[in-house]
């Protein structure tokens, strides 16, 4: 009986307990704002009408930082718009296949102010009533919404980043950009955090727990509050300033070189011949000099900044070698930096082990001759290397026999003019041999491009020149002898494609004229997407590629001939009646398996079968098979010929090339044993 009475007693003590904290929690929420509190709710809800952010204070940041872009490009995100340089960013999203993003993407614009009007005026009201409970109400729903509005912008960052268009023309994998802090990808640091709009709406979400916990506090304590209010400051800082740093700064910086006395004491115009060993430390050139040296002349940089660097005219490097930069790309790391000096030569060096091989910065008149510069591959990450030469708003450069690999690009022209890119060799990169953003009227002749991830990517470059070009054995997934991407009036003439994934690459490109190339072996000769119009084919001869040609479109303004001359196809079934060389039937280069493959790139795993091969005749047999309107009216009965190659010769024994074989070899090895087991066994 005593337990069951003590039982009894219990749940009326936890019962009354329980009646107690209610009927405090509802004289709490019925109560008055203190008069601090009704300031502040006051004040953010003010804040939180849409007359502050239209389009004074942004929500949201995203910063892009890369060698390319040095200033940055910055998406500012609204409540009800996107602002910021949207164009340049949805150009680079362009190329690897990422969906355009625009403010009619995102229709949480359309009711976002509106809720935030609400939100607004409800903490307004309860700041006029001075009512606790309506402060806490509108408090408890700006939270869920905010909530849920930050798990769609978390679900639109996904999307955006690995929904990628299978047919983009770069290949670098899917992405989530971050939704706070910052990533590096590519050469790119990307960084996202709120701007001073979200500043202010992660405060009014801080609003309830604040005037809560400064209750509970003002009853503990006297200072809570202060406190407290100290802590939500120091976080919405912490939070405000959580971003990248658009350049990093090194813990120890270089050292300097022993050679440098010498640079000191010489005279504008004095050649200085460098003693062998080995010269640690970082070397400023800031007068006209000739430095020479043979190859055991070796200026180590320690792995810290750039080795040698060029701050005076006329400046003469010959003969050295020039070893271990640092790592860092968007400080521009390099074995030598052309720092906007003019007219500066740099020729017949060995660059070794650096970040950047050579940079060019902001010069007229450069000369890069007859070096060999060897990168970092295999050692670092793709995204995280330079390139072999790298001319950034330079005016005619010259680039002249030189043999570049082992870097993420070979060669990069970014807002390079009339620049001459002659007889080198650009092998082994891991991403192009050769790559051109925003550079006009340049010159690329007698160069090769061998077993690169890419040969050539000329992107937002016109009026340039191509003649007599060796792109050959650039194999992968989706890799390009040579790409246009948004690339015109330009000629491209006496250059060989051979064996390559996709010999040539049209996107955004028009009236180029290709002339007397030859493209041979390759899995797809050339493939033009619908937005490259009025480019001329003529005298080309195509051999032996799986596909000839191939489009996304039925219609197209591409011509496959001029002034009544069309080019040589292999699998063409002409004929010539007249003896005039030139075919009397039209011939279509676009198989229809071409054509379908295409749009469904996983029906590739059906070429050469019999069903496609069947298909290929029937298409030559009835023309209602015809897909698209592309068609060689007048096709050579020969193939024109083709100046023979007159540049460099590529170099045997490759790390890429032989490491790969020994690999490939035993795979194919154990998979022709394992299938000879399966059989032997069924039998």
């Amino acid at each position: 009986m005593n337990d069951v009475h003590r039982d009894a007693e219990r749940g009326e003590a936890v019962a009354a307990a329980t009646a107690s904290r209610s009927a405090a929690l509802r004289a709490y929420l019925g109560g008055r704002l203190e008069r601090w509190q009704r300031w502040l709710v006051g004040a953010v809800g003010a804040a939180l009408l849409p007359v502050m952010f239209l389009p004074v204070l942004p929500i949201w940041k995203i910063f892009l930082v890369a060698p390319q872009y040095r200033e940055g490009l910055q998406m500012l995100i609204f409540v009800n718009d996107l602002q910021g340089d949207l164009k340049n960013i949805n150009i680079l999203n362009h190329y690897i296949g990422m969906q355009e993003i625009s403010a009619g993407s995102f229709p949480e614009f359309g009711y976002l102010p509106w809720a935030l009007t609400l939100f607004g005026g409800v903490a307004l009201l309860a700041a006029i009533v001075d009512r606790r409970w309506l402060a806490f109400l509108g408090w408890a729903g700006f939270a869920a919404f905010g909530t849920v509005m930050m798990m769609h912008f978390a679900d639109w960052m996904v999307e955006y980043g690995t929904n990628l268009d299978p047919k983009a023309a770069l290949d670098f994998g899917a992405f989530t950009p971050p939704m706070l802090g910052t990533v590096h990808r590519g050469n790119f640091v990307v960084t996202s955090y709120p701007h001073w709009g979200g500043v202010i709406l992660i405060g009014a979400g801080l609003l309830g727990p604040l005037v809560a916990a400064s209750d509970f506090w003002r009853a503990r304590r006297r200072g809570g509050i202060a406190n407290l209010m100290i802590a939500a400051l120091l976080t919405t800082a912490a939070v405000s300033g959580a971003r990248a740093e658009e350049f990093i700064s090194y813990a120890e910086p270089s050292t300097v070189s022993a050679l440098q006395g010498l640079i000191a004491g010489a005279a504008d115009g004095d050649e200085i011949v460098l003693p062998e060993g080995v010269h640690k430390g970082q070397l400023i050139v800031d007068r006209s000099l000739t430095l020479t040296g043979s190859p055991a002349t070796i200026l180590d940089g320690e792995g810290r900044g750039t080795v040698v660097i060029v701050r005076a005219p006329g400046v003469t490097l010959r003969g050295f070698t020039v070893r271990n930069s640092g790592w860092e790309l968007l400080l521009d790391d390099a074995g030598v930096l052309i720092d906007e000096a003019d007219s500066v030569t740099v020729e017949d060096l060995v660059l070794e082990d650096n970040n950047h091989g050579v940079y060019v910065r902001n010069a007229r008149g450069p000369v890069i001759r007859n070096c060999r510069i060897t990168g970092r591959r295999g050692r670092v990450q793709q995204e995280n290397h330079g390139n072999g030469i790298h001319v950034w708003y330079a005016i005619d450069t010259l680039v002249s026999g030189n043999v570049v690999s082992g870097h993420r690009d070979g060669i990069y022209l970014s807002f390079a003019e009339t620049a001459r890119v002659t007889g080198n060799v650009f092998m082994e990169e891991d991403r192009f041999g050769l790559h051109s953003m925003y550079s006009q009227r340049n010159i690329l002749k007698d160069n090769a491009f061998t077993r690169n991830t890419a040969g050539v990517a000329l992107m937002f470059s016109n009026r340039m020149r191509m003649e007599g070009n060796l792109f050959i054995h650039n194999r992968g997934h989706r890799t390009y002898g040579l790409l246009l991407r948004d690339c015109s009036d330009s000629l491209f003439l006496h250059n060989r494609l051979v064996d390559n994934t996709i010999a040539l690459f049209l996107d955004g490109s028009n009236r180029n004229r290709f002339e007397e190339n030859l493209v041979a072996e390759n899995g797809w000769g050339v493939i033009a997407y619908s937005s490259s119009e009025d480019n001329v084919f003529t005298r080309n001869a195509f051999l032996s590629n799986d596909y000839q040609m191939s489009l996304d479109m039925r219609r197209t303004r591409n011509l496959l001939y001029d002034d009544g001359v069309g080019n040589y196809w292999d699998d063409a079934r002409a004929y010539d009646l007249d003896g005039d060389g030139i075919g009397d039937a039209p011939h279509h280069p676009v198989s229809l398996f071409a054509f379908v493959s295409k749009q469904s790139p996983d029906l590739t795993v059906f070429a050469g079968s019999p069903a496609v091969l069947a298909l290929d005749l029937a298409q030559q047999t009835l023309p209602v098979l015809q897909l698209t309107d592309l068609v060689d009216p007048a096709p050579m009965l020969r193939p024109v010929t083709v100046p023979p190659y007159a540049g460099p010769q590529i170099p045997e024994g490759s790390e890429r090339s032989d490491g790969r074989r020994l690999p490939t070899a035993l795979v194919s090895l154990v998979t022709a044993c394992g299938g000879l087991v399966l059989l032997k066994d069924r039998r």
